[in-house]
């Protein structure tokens, strides 16, 4: 009766820790969907000069051709969000040939790079020379991390519960948000080139890259408990270094999940989709981490 009992617990806290993960997975990834939706739609009306919406097209079809249109619009809305990855420019021109030439496996990918030609990593000239393609890239990448930056305190302040499942469940979440941010930046930048001209693109880059990094350390200030205690600086600063390499790292691995999804997607692929995904989910990590700590100077795991 005792072991049933033991048995009949241990079965009870794995569907506890199933069903709070699910929940967490399901809410936040949910509403990065949301916003990936959204600001690809939105991008699509501006795009066409204000005149097609896929909400719109949903709204007005009948039940013979509703499915038809829901689904155009679901292939159009992650299309959208992985051919707005930032950098990818860089990266196909630096490290395409090698992933083509791995056929979808990213251990061959990975040993590509250190090929005999070593000329893999040589990024090209003309592109140090493209100027305002960098700056946009730039203005994507910080205005997607104030994306994340912003649902890291959101999900901080409503999710009180701090247990391994809800952090897992989050994580699982992350590369959602990451496309989201990426659409959502991309939708706005996009809306304002309409206001500018060409000649004012890289100054608007440029500000927009300022907005990014000024809204992060605003939300960061306000959501610290004693904002001016001693070190909120030097830890900003710390974070802000380390914020740069996490937002490399997830071009690329949004970079790498994109090609591999969309030129290999077949059982051969699975090893590499949850590797990277593996990934996805460790950086998620490390950033919840780094971002409690330089808002709140207590560092989220205790060292000894």
């Amino acid at each position: 009766m005792k072991g049933f009992r033991q048995i009949m617990t241990s079965c009870l806290k794995r569907f506890l820790f199933f069903l709070k993960f699910y929940f967490v997975f399901a809410v936040f990834g949910m509403l990065a969907n949301v916003i990936t939706y959204t600001s690809a739609d939105l991008l699509f009306f501006v795009e066409s000069g204000c005149t097609q919406s896929y909400w719109m097209q949903l709204m007005n079809s009948t039940d013979a051709n509703a499915e038809i249109v829901a689904w155009r619009a679901f292939n159009y809305f992650w299309q959208t969000a992985f051919r707005l990855i930032p950098f990818d420019g860089f990266f196909e021109t630096t490290l395409g040939s090698a992933f083509d030439g791995a056929d979808g496996n990213i251990f061959t990918f990975v040993i590509g790079l250190f090929g005999e030609d070593g000329c893999v990593l040589k990024p090209p000239a003309s592109f140090w020379q493209q100027t305002p393609l960098i700056l946009k890239d730039g203005a994507i990448a910080a205005l997607s991390s104030f994306v994340i930056f912003a649902v890291l305190d959101f999900k901080k302040r409503v999710l009180a519960s701090k247990s391994f499942a809800s952090k897992l469940g989050f994580a699982f979440a992350f590369p959602f948000w990451i496309f989201a941010g990426y659409t959502f930046a991309n939708c706005l930048i996009t809306s304002l080139e309409l206001i500018f001209n060409a000649k004012q693109s890289s100054s608007l880059y440029f500000w927009m890259i300022v907005l990014g990094v000024l809204l992060m350390i605003f939300i960061q200030w306000v959501g610290s408990r004693t904002p001016l205690k001693r070190g909120f600086a030097l830890r900003t600063a710390v974070y802000w270094v380390v914020k740069i390499v996490f937002i490399a790292i997830e071009a690329f691995l949004a970079w790498l999940l994109c090609r591999s999804v969309t030129d290999y997607l077949s059982l051969r692929v699975i090893p590499t989709l949850a590797i990277i995904s593996a990934f996805f989910i460790f950086v998620s990590m490390l950033d919840q981490y780094v971002n409690e700590w330089a808002t709140t100077g207590v560092l989220p795991i205790k060292v000894k």
